[in-house]
């Protein structure tokens, strides 16, 4: 696995390949957003809009890890803003 970069607006992210984050965890923390806290940055869209924006331009999870019910993904909230900020633009 490599190191993985996630570029924000506050700088560049860097998880290295055994997933050390070397003291930026707070960042982290207010970066990185799972998918329930996606659909909720969106506004509270249904699990359903977020699976079909996903088929589409959507910005991939940054980092995806083994959990128990299958994988954990998290996105770029940095991302996620740019995205939801172009498609209000657009409709």
């Amino acid at each position: 696995m490599n190191a993985t970069r996630i570029k924000t607006n506050r700088g560049i992210i860097t998880i290295g390949p055994h997933g050390q984050i070397d003291g930026l965890w707070r960042l982290c923390q207010r970066e990185l957003r799972t998918a329930a806290q996606v659909r909720k940055l969106a506004g509270g869209v249904a699990r359903d809009t977020l699976l079909r924006w996903r088929r589409g331009d959507f910005p991939e999870p940054v980092l995806t890890f083994a959990a128990r019910a299958g994988k954990l993904e998290l996105w770029s909230r940095t991302e996620v803003e740019a995205w939801l900020k172009a498609r209000r633009r657009r409709v």
